[in-house]
């Protein structure tokens, strides 16, 4: 009976390690799978969080060349400006007159003269000035932000006879020149 008793422990022990083995491989699999699923998602999230961190910096990149072609573009509206807004450039022109001392008699602007993608509007200017206050006006022009070409100029002694101050005689001036505009 003795062995018939640990026959039926030895069993039941087996029956019992088959199903403590059976529910282990059935639970810790499910678990095991449940585990590769979030790790799964885990490396889809950290990847998707690196690109919109990416894409934040490619935006700021972005915003950062935005503000450049602003500016770029805000310099070249100086240099470059509608035809509209010739009237500046005529104002600062008797401006610089003034402050070289130069005597204008005239500004003409003429109409404008469209290229491919700009145009320029020819403006004749004519007056009278020491050399010295001529070469400064000339040289503050050269020196303005807007895009200009002296196409001819005409230095003669003034018919007059006046000097300026130090004895220097007048000049008779006459430039023509372009300032260009945009458009074409």
């Amino acid at each position: 009976m003795m062995m018939d008793k640990t026959r039926i422990d030895l069993t039941a022990i087996g029956i019992l390690a088959i199903i403590i083995c059976a529910a282990y491989f059935t639970f810790f699999r499910a678990e095991r799978s449940r585990v590769a699923v979030l790790r799964q998602e885990e490396a889809a999230l950290t990847e998707t969080l690196a690109a919109r961190g990416g894409t934040e910096l490619a935006l700021d990149k972005i915003a950062e060349e935005i503000r450049t072609i602003q500016s770029n573009l805000e310099q070249f509206e100086q240099q470059l400006p509608g035809e509209s807004r010739i009237h500046d450039f005529l104002r600062t022109l008797d401006t610089l007159a003034r402050e070289a001392r130069v005597e204008l008699t005239a500004i003409t602007p003429q109409g404008a003269v469209r290229e491919a993608r700009y145009s320029r509007i020819p403006v004749m200017i004519s007056g009278r000035a020491r050399f010295t206050d001529f070469y400064r006006f000339l040289y503050q022009l050269e020196r303005i932000p807007r895009i200009t070409k002296v196409q001819s100029l005409n230095v003669s002694r003034s018919r007059e006879g006046r000097t300026g101050a130090g004895g220097d005689p007048f000049c008779d001036i006459r430039v023509n020149l372009s300032v260009f505009v945009s458009g074409g």
